[in-house]
């Protein structure tokens, strides 16, 4: 018996018995997507301008999107996402455009470039296993998706506290705890919602969809007063300080009574 000439061997080799497995092939080509993107001309250092792709969560903008299947093949995928915060569900397409990502759902589209920074997932697995859940075209609801996966929820330990810097002492008392302020606690959080929508910074905090301006900062230490104005005026006081990981807000608006008590985790 003759032995098999190299063709033939390669022949066989690329055949039908070795072809990639379709869902295995879009798990490939998401995991080359993993990490954080922004459009030509966006700023990557600020998260309200990037895509985050991480493997289990896809982070846009503020707004967080859980992974609940991946279909399609190479170069070409689907990514079945469902909203943290309204539990709405967002097929959206990625296709690989040759440096960089496309991609396009209901009412998006972007054209993605790398922003060569890693990716660190809100909810990242010690594995960082991606599902790849085959997708019924005929659109499962959210709660289908979910039974399919079958997952429990991963636990994740709590980061080390930031300690913050000693501040400046040339600086007089309100100078002073703005640089602690901006030092310790500038930055996007998750709020109550499960979405990134809260933003603080020296000039205005931002908390789901409401923005106060900042006027004064006081305080000492670790435990900021941060006089703001809202946006009809009304004057507004704010205590930010450390809580575990992440940081809390608390304060009242004057004159109507509403209160402010959330713990924020960075984004």
């Amino acid at each position: 018996m003759k032995p098999l000439s190299l063709a033939l061997l390669l022949a066989l080799a690329t055949g039908p018995a070795f072809a990639q497995d379709p869902l295995a092939a879009a798990r490939s080509t998401y995991q080359s997507f993993l990490g954080t993107w922004a459009e030509p001309g966006k700023n990557c250092d600020r998260p309200i301008d990037t895509w985050n792709f991480g493997p289990e969560a896809v982070v846009a903008g503020t707004t967080a999107l859980d992974i609940l299947g991946i279909g399609g093949g190479a170069g070409a995928i689907r990514v079945d996402l469902v909203s943290r915060a309204t539990g709405e569900r967002l097929p959206l397409s990625m296709q690989d455009t040759g440096g960089g990502i496309e991609v396009s759902g209901s009412g998006i589209y972007a054209n993605l470039r790398p922003c060569n920074a890693a990716f660190t997932p809100e909810r990242q697995r010690q594995d960082d296993v991606i599902t790849s859940q085959p997708l019924d075209q005929e659109g499962p609801s959210t709660d289908e998706l979910r039974d399919a996966l079958g997952e429990p929820e991963p636990v994740i330990s709590s980061p080390d506290p930031v300690l913050a810097p000693e501040p400046d002492p040339s600086l007089d008392p309100a100078e002073q705890a703005e640089q602690m302020f901006e030092t310790r606690f500038a930055g996007f959080y998750q709020g109550p919602s499960g979405a990134c929508d809260w933003e603080l910074s020296g000039n205005r905090i931002t908390g789901g969809g409401t923005s106060y301006d900042v006027v004064n900062f006081s305080g000492e230490g670790e435990r900021i007063g941060v006089q703001a104005l809202a946006a009809d005026g009304a004057p507004t006081t704010f205590t930010v300080r450390p809580e575990g990981p992440g940081t809390r807000v608390s304060g009242a608006i004057a004159g109507s009574g509403d209160q402010i008590d959330v713990t924020l985790n960075p984004c």
